[in-house]
């Protein structure tokens, strides 16, 4: 129970941390998602019309470009209502997965802030989730020899162990 409770507390509030990268990366997606669609519609379609060609030249009534194309639509609505009643469920995604790598640079800001006023800076936790572990690893290495060498006063711990996202052996930090 309590452990819900610490993340719960822990949560981001903020549905952008950083409006230039997550809206990048949030745009990015939806042109992508958007030329898939509309790549994968008109393609089937293409099938569809060189079906109707080839029943034109076994004696079939020839139709308007406008009436194949909203037959076509008509056919395939559900395709298309399907992809945008995913689209929401995409985004927030897409939103919780840029959230674990945006969000773990604000407190490596606030730290080099710090450290550029003379400040002795702790160790940087992460939220658990996040992406950046072999970055908080190294950050962490540094401040603890610039907490030693630099100030005077070393970090007094136990080396923590981080996952690695790259290796299958986990690293000690």
């Amino acid at each position: 129970m309590f452990a819900k409770m610490k993340y719960f507390k822990n949560k981001r509030r903020k549905v952008f941390i950083n409006k230039e990268v997550q809206g990048r990366i949030l745009w990015r997606c939806f042109a992508f998602w958007a030329g898939y669609h509309f790549i994968v519609l008109h393609t089937l379609f293409g099938f569809e019309f060189m079906a109707y060609l080839v029943s034109i030249m076994n004696g079939a009534s020839v139709q308007s470009f406008s009436d194949l194309y909203l037959g076509f639509i008509g056919k395939y609505y559900p395709i298309i209502l399907t992809a945008l009643a995913l689209l929401p469920f995409l985004t927030w995604d897409l939103m919780k997965m840029s959230h674990r790598v945006v969000g773990p640079f604000i407190p490596f800001q606030r730290a080099v802030k710090e450290l550029k006023e003379g400040k002795r800076v702790e160790e940087i936790t992460l939220r658990e989730g996040d992406l950046m572990t072999e970055f908080q690893a190294d950050f962490n290495e540094f401040l603890r020899w610039y907490n030693t060498e630099k100030l005077g006063q070393p970090l007094v711990e136990e080396p923590v162990e981080v996952k690695s996202q790259r290796a299958e052996e986990p690293v000690v930090a």
